[in-house]
């Protein structure tokens, strides 16, 4: 197989997004001149930290850099996964190597399982908090199987010393499923945590107090629990902050944060209720941007709607800001897709009545490109019997005693002997008597005078237990692809939208309804038989 094309940049721009798309696309990166005017050129150490983890959850992966860090050519290997440990230094949060590892754990070999060590809040940063709460859940949109998902912050860790902990658990899936997803629903409730590390915990009351007066007369339902931490579970260095999140009617998280600032950071501290209140006002202007998920959750939602199955999803996006138009530059320069962006415009009485907030939300669109797992092997079962005969030999006598597998049972449940009855008879599940009843009430008082035919009867009843296997085998399917034997709400909630999808079919022209007919006697016939 030749090699696939080099992708040529320039620059220390979205370093983490072209080395990210350049694994998951398997094209070589060059990216040059990186810092090359500054004082200190070349890539940071956090950069080399991000090299770093990409090579350990890949195979094969080849990184050359030249002696002054300015060039960096990333050939990029097989998504492995598995479990590893790493600490990430203190110079960026987190969440900056949290975000590679997001948009890879669907596709890796093995479940992905990684603890990272360093900083979980930093200003200025996406936190980890955010990662949990705005990520996870567009995240759950894309992939059905999300049972073992979990963002879990085991030590929480400030500027500038750090001494953070973080388990992030993944599972991985064949295909990303299509999405749609265009409204965003009204605010019905705000949550929220105060986390305060090595200072008095009268502060986490007092931003708790900012908070709820910056959100006051908006919503009632606020709610703002305290995280204290004590000892290595505070990390390093003292410090305080608050997050915020409002949910929606529609499972839509809008977060918002603000902490103090850093030990032996130049300026003036930043007082705790100072800090709740630009909580409390960042959380209203993302509020006021709207869209179907936060905006901080853009990319990721643009990169799973391009790689998934080879059908339309559709987001509705806030107004887009600079990483996530470069997002979808890199996409198309990767993947060669394109998406279709169009003004989000709604009926005035909606708007009226919604008060939507902004009016540059977007609705975007992509074809997925079919992107699959091949990563992800199916382990096959081994063989317990003897080895295979050599040729010509003569086939082996079967024993005397035949083992009884587990199917063959003569002990069988209840439970399995009304399947298997079931499953053998070509009958009606449903009875036939109490069906016609509730059909022959429905017509008497909707159509009054009108009778139906006998075959149209069996054929409803047909077509209503039709319906009602399929969304038995639906709600199985969920589960199987769960890996789960119990049905969940979750599961419930699928075969609800499929009956809501096609209650809303037109209906058809099968079932025949013949107008009463006058006779010589002016009786009408009875066409009805044995009905």
């Amino acid at each position: 197989m030749a090699p696939k094309e080099e992708i040529l940049f320039e620059g220390c721009n979205f370093f983490r997004l072209r080395l990210t798309y350049s694994i998951l696309s398997g094209r070589p990166v060059r990216i040059v001149n990186i810092r090359k005017d500054d004082d200190a050129p070349g890539i940071r150490d956090f950069e080399a930290k991000l090299v770093s983890l990409l090579e350990k959850v890949t195979n094969g992966t080849k990184v050359e850099i030249n002696r002054t860090g300015t060039q960096v050519i990333f050939r990029p290997g097989m998504i492995t996964g598995g479990v590893l440990t790493m600490d990430c230094g203190v110079d960026r949060c987190l969440s900056y190597f949290l975000e590679p590892l997001v948009l890879l754990s669907p596709f890796c070999k093995h479940p992905l399982s990684v603890k990272l060590k360093g900083v979980t809040n930093a200003p200025g940063e996406l936190s980890v908090d955010a990662i949990k709460s705005s990520w996870l859940c567009v995240y759950n949109k894309f992939v059905l199987n999300d049972e073992k998902l979990e963002l879990k912050i085991t030590a929480r860790g400030l500027m500038p010393d750090g001494g953070g902990v973080v388990q992030f658990s993944a599972p991985i899936v064949k295909f990303l499923r299509p999405v749609k997803r265009e409204k965003a629903g009204k605010v019905c409730k705000i949550r929220g945590q105060a986390y305060i590390t090595k200072v008095t915990p009268s502060f986490a009351y007092r931003m708790i107090d900012a908070a709820k007066k910056a959100v006051h007369g908006y919503l009632s339902d606020v709610y703002i629990t305290v995280d204290q931490r004590k000892g290595d579970a505070g990390g390093n260095s003292p410090g305080y902050g608050l997050f915020l999140t409002a949910e929606t009617t529609e499972g839509v998280v809008y977060q918002a944060e603000s902490i103090s600032r850093p030990k032996k950071e130049a300026g003036d501290p930043i007082l705790p209720e100072d800090v709740g209140t630009l909580a409390g006002h960042a959380l209203l202007d993302n509020i006021f941007m709207g869209g179907a998920l936060d905006s901080a959750a853009q990319c990721l939602a643009s990169t799973f709607m391009a790689l998934g199955q080879k059908d339309i999803s559709t987001y509705l996006y806030g107004p887009l800001p600079i990483y996530s138009i470069h997002t979808l530059r890199h996409l198309k320069e990767f993947f060669e897709v394109e998406f279709k962006i169009e003004s989000a415009k709604m009926k005035g009485e909606d708007q009226e009545e919604l008060r939507i907030g902004s009016r540059d939300k977007a609705i975007v669109t992509a074809l997925g490109v079919g992107y699959s797992n091949l990563n992800k092997t199916a382990t096959a079962r081994k063989s317990t019997g003897a080895p295979p005969l050599p040729p010509g030999h003569p086939a082996r006598r079967k024993s005397a005693n035949p083992r009884h597998h587990r199917h063959q049972s003569s002990r069988k449940s209840r439970v399995d002997e009304e399947i298997y009855k079931w499953q053998k008879s070509s009958g009606f599940l449903i009875p036939r008597s109490p069906f016609q009843r509730v059909v022959r009430s429905i017509f008497q008082e909707k159509y009054k005078g009108y009778k139906v035919q006998r075959l149209a009867v069996e054929a409803l009843q047909e077509m209503a237990e039709m319906m009602l296997v399929q969304l038995f085998e639906d709600a199985n399917q969920a589960a199987i692809h769960a890996k789960r034997v119990t049905l969940l709400p979750r599961d419930m909630d699928l075969v609800s939208e499929k009956v809501l999808a096609i209650s809303r079919r037109p209906m058809s022209e099968e079932v025949r309804v013949l107008r009463p007919q006058t006779t010589r006697n002016g009786r009408a016939p009875d066409v009805s038989g044995h009905f």
